[in-house]
């Protein structure tokens, strides 16, 4: 069995193979070979359990805040307009020259002036 192998080729060429003989690995060998082997799978999801606890936590509590946030401002917002738009309607009625005397007309004689809303 120490005589090499003889493998013809199609040109007829008589070529030795080289034979390999197995040779057993220990446990530890066995256990660095796992390592390396499944290192990129276990790389991967190290780093894709980082970006979920460390990442997308946060991020979806800071959506949940902001969430709320927005809620309070467009309601501040609301608020805000209609203050405008009735003070916007009393600058109107105060640069009308009507109004304005009719409100001297009240002052006049006593009553007291309506305001519509």
């Amino acid at each position: 069995m120490n005589e090499p192998i003889q493998h013809r080729t199609t040109a007829g060429v008589s070529l030795p193979l080289a034979v390999v003989q197995a040779v057993p690995r220990t446990t530890a060998q066995r256990w660095v070979h796992s390592i390396v082997f499944w290192a990129p799978v276990w790389l991967t999801m190290i780093v894709l359990a980082q970006i979920a606890m460390l990442g997308l936590g946060p991020a979806l509590a800071k959506r949940r805040g902001l969430a709320a946030s927005e809620q309070e401002l467009a309601q501040r917002l609301e608020r805000e307009q209609n203050e405008q738009a009735q003070l916007q309607h009393w600058q109107h009625a105060q640069n009308d020259p009507i109004y304005l005397e009719r409100e001297r007309r009240l002052l006049r004689t006593g009553e007291e002036p309506q305001t519509s809303k």
